[in-house]
């Protein structure tokens, strides 16, 4: 008898498959945060499946707002959405995305108090927080919200990404590089992961200048914007 296990089988069977072949043994006893991405109930599709009924269209009206950068529109798609579920922690996790995107740090950190207040182990409200810490500039409490959202949820590549980021900004090198090595291995296309690489080895001593360069054309292929100090350091400015 043999059981052939493939990505159709479902996510954690296919994880635990995949581990195996590659001689690493997971423990079978995982925090329940941890096990919870893989389960089918709390995938996006069964969360939204939670909100009231006619909302479920409305917020992913507001998700299709966001990846068009409609932050506005998305801001009150989710904002209808919460008149009748005020608390739901995916709902607030989302509004406080498009209200970050705006600039409205503000309104974003009370949305996401209030969803980490209803459930304080939400990978995603985790992993936003941080976000919003780091573009505050306030970088060790953003270290701390990213490293328990990646514990939570070790495949989210952004989260991966800023912490990486967050660590570099306090001279923490080679826990950044660990980071941003994870995030470009879940999403090798991540432009913003290999700028910030390239800026790791560019500025580190001595510099590894070839696999800063390296990774910054990356970037650039990815569609970053030019970093002209950066090239500078790289030799490589026009």
């Amino acid at each position: 008898f043999r059981y052939v296990v493939s990505e159709s089988s479902g996510s954690f069977p296919y994880f635990l498959s995949q581990s195996a072949c590659a001689g690493i043994i997971p423990p079978l006893v995982l925090p329940k945060h941890y096990l919870q991405q893989f389960h089918p109930k709390y995938t996006l599709e069964a969360k939204v499946a939670t909100l009231p009924e006619g909302d479920a269209a409305e917020f992913k009206a507001g998700k299709a707002a966001l990846v068009k950068a409609n932050f506005s529109e998305a801001e009150q798609k989710f904002l209808h959405v919460l008149k009748l579920d005020e608390e739901n922690p995916l709902t607030l996790a989302n509004l406080a995305m498009a209200q970050m995107e705006q600039g409205n740090y503000d309104d974003a950190e009370a949305s996401l108090a209030r969803a980490l207040q209803n459930d304080d182990q939400d990978a995603y409200s985790l992993s936003l927080m941080g976000t919003l810490r780091y573009r505050q500039k306030k970088y060790e409490e953003a270290r701390d919200h990213l490293a328990k959202a990646v514990k939570l949820n070790p495949e989210d590549a952004n989260a991966q990404h800023f912490l990486g980021s967050t660590l570099n900004n306090l001279g923490q090198r080679k826990a950044a590089e660990t980071a941003l090595r994870k995030a470009l291995q879940m999403k090798p296309g991540h432009a913003e992961a290999h700028h910030n690489l390239a800026v790791v080895y560019a500025t580190q001593k001595p510099p590894f200048t070839a696999l800063a360069k390296f990774h910054y054309d990356k970037a650039i292929a990815g569609g970053h914007a030019k970093n002209l100090d950066l090239e500078k350091m790289l030799g490589t400015e026009k």
